[in-house]
């Protein structure tokens, strides 16, 4: 059994951040889904459960960098880059989509 002392960094930032993450990211699955499914999984409602979800994922990103680091209103400055990722991950999740759709991949898995 190893002696080592877990380190501050660990303890403040990484297991925050962890705990984050995952809740983060399940409510966004979550949420997604339920609006995905309450809009009769059409294209469009591909693209509003995208939203809410990236959505949920800025404001998530905002509050940890806000709160758990300490950056208060400072943290705003990282929410342009967050709605750029946003972006890039509608876009690239609705071609994914559509390629799915168009070669039947999804019902052979």
């Amino acid at each position: 059994m190893s002696n080592r002392k877990v380190s501050s960094f660990t303890v403040r930032f990484f297991w925050p951040l962890m705990l984050c993450l995952g809740l983060g990211l399940g409510l966004m699955a979550l949420v997604g889904a339920l609006v995905f499914k309450a809009l009769g999984k059409k294209s469009a409602a591909a693209l509003v459960s995208g939203v809410v979800s990236e959505v949920i994922m800025v404001v998530g990103y905002f509050g940890y960098a806000g709160l758990l680091l300490g950056k208060g209103i400072g943290a705003a400055a990282s929410i342009p880059g967050n709605l750029v990722q946003a972006a890039m991950g509608l876009v690239i999740g609705f071609v994914l989509l559509k390629v799915m759709q168009k070669t039947r991949i999804a019902e052979k898995i």
